[in-house]
This record gives C-alpha cells, structure tokens and sequence, in this order.
C-alpha cells in the first residue's frame, strides 16, 4: 500500500493524449474506416505539454507526411516493397527535407514513405496515400484541438490574456501573416 502512495500522479498530458487516441478511433470508426492507427500515432506525437509545442509539431508532421507520402506514391507507381528502390526512396526523402530545409520533417517523411512501401496490399498506391495524409491529418487536428481545449490548470490564466497564444499561432500560419495586428 506504500508503494501505490509513492506513484506519481497522472498528468494532464497523459490524460489529453489518452483522449486524443480516444477520439481519433471513435471517428474514424464512425466514418468506417478500417484501422485509426495512423491517425492514433499522429495524435501521439503531437500531443506535446503546450498549445504551441503541438501546433508546431503537428505541422511539422503534415509536412513531412506530405513529402513521404508523395516520394512514396511515385515509387510505389515503379515497384512497391522493391528493396533497392527503398533504398534509394530512403535517401531521397531524406534529401529532399534537407533540400526544404525541414529536417525536423524527416522521420516523418520516411516513416510515411516506408509505411507506403512496405504496408501497401490491394488498394491503390494514390488512394493509400491519400488515406495516410488524411487519417495523419485528422489526428494531428484532434490533438491540438484537445490539447488547445484542456489546458494546465497553471497555463489557464495565462490563455486567458487575450492573444497571447493564439497570436503566436497566428504568427506562424504561413497565409494569415496579414491578420498578425
């Protein structure tokens, strides 16, 4: 009884990502879809401790889901699950984010490259594709909203002010620099 004393309490991270994962398979279960596991994992990496951690984060992955998931799609046009193509798939992702100047995107990037390489079966290589940018999406969507709606209690007077996090969020959306004032 001493042991369980002495555990640590659950923290709000733990429980946002556990209702992020929640969310994420209840709504793509309603929409039928067959396996909310790539959205699961999205919503996972991108809950992060503060609103603007997972913002950033949640970007930087559909940025790398888009590159990997379009190198993966042409290389799986030439011959999917092709070793040596892999290979060369691998080192071009990896350049290209380089070349973007978004190496934060890279492990991303090849898992979403390799998740089309290695995963694809029947369906075709534009319609997996399109699902693992779409099911990725959502569940980085569903995290920052989770992690935007439950706030640390110690950050809540914080949000409150008005414009403080919101406005950097702003900052960073590449089309609404204009509404920064």
């Amino acid at each position: 009884m001493n042991f369980i004393r002495k555990l640590p309490r659950i923290g709000m991270r733990n429980v946002k990502t556990a209702i992020a994962v929640l969310l994420c398979i209840l709504i793509l279960r309603l929409f039928q879809i067959e396996s909310p596991f790539y959205a699961c994992i999205a919503a996972v990496i991108t809950m992060q401790n503060t609103v603007e951690d997972s913002y950033e984060t949640g970007i930087n992955r559909i940025i790398g889901t888009l590159i990997g998931a379009a190198i993966g799609l042409v290389f799986c046009y030439l011959n999917p699950q092709d070793s040596l193509l892999i290979f060369v798939g691998v080192m071009i992702v990896v350049y290209a984010t380089n070349l973007l100047e978004k190496k934060g995107c890279t492990s991303i990037a090849l898992i979403v490259f390799l998740a089309i390489m290695l995963n694809i079966t029947d369906a075709s290589p534009i319609y997996y594709s399109i699902m693992r940018v779409i099911e990725t999406t959502l569940g980085i969507i569903i995290s920052v909203l989770v992690n935007t709606f439950m706030f640390n209690p110690q950050r809540r007077n914080e949000a409150k002010k008005p414009g403080n996090w919101q406005r950097r969020i702003v900052k960073r959306l590449p089309l609404m620099r204009h509404i920064q004032k």
